[in-house]
């Protein structure tokens, strides 16, 4: 006798924001992660924990008194969540917002978001991005004249 078996689904389509939040949620609570990063280092630090083409997950340490400054994702949506420490995120509407992240936290984010997000604590922060599809670039943006002016591209490789 033969068995038929139907093929799974192909053209599988990159995690959307809240399901992005929740790989966070589920990441963030493994208290090892933070051994994965030099803490004492006075710049960020990174390591990217996973990465396919349609999906890609980062693990970042934040002295005090770091940021991103002001980037997009080009084209990628993402989520990112605090492990350790305290984050703001820095938004743009408008206008400048803000948003206090504590450890446990986290957001999700559209793949048009533009932010910056700094520890603008006195100790370090840990936290933990995932990103769809996989991070190609990012552009860079400045403020002037109460607007957001995009700066440069950074391509996948230059970080």
């Amino acid at each position: 006798m033969t068995t038929i078996h139907r093929a799974l689904p192909t053209g599988l389509a990159p995690a959307d924001p809240d399901e992005l939040l929740r790989l966070t949620l589920l990441l963030a609570h493994d208290e090892r992660l933070p051994e994965l990063l030099d803490l004492t280092s006075p710049e960020r630090s990174w390591t990217r924990l996973e990465a396919t083409d349609l999906m890609e997950v980062w693990l970042i340490g934040w002295p005090p008194g770091t940021a991103t400054g002001w980037h997009d994702h080009q084209g990628s949506s993402g989520a990112f969540r605090v492990v350790h420490g305290a984050l703001t995120e820095h938004t743009w509407d408008r206008g400048p917002r803000t948003r206090d992240l504590a450890r446990g936290e986290g957001r999700s984010f559209a793949a048009s978001h533009v932010h910056d997000v700094r520890n603008e604590g006195s100790t370090a922060a840990v936290s933990v991005h995932a990103y769809a599809p996989a991070l190609r670039g990012m552009t860079r943006y400045a403020v002037a004249g109460g607007a957001l002016v995009r700066q440069q591209v950074e391509r996948a490789g230059q970080w």
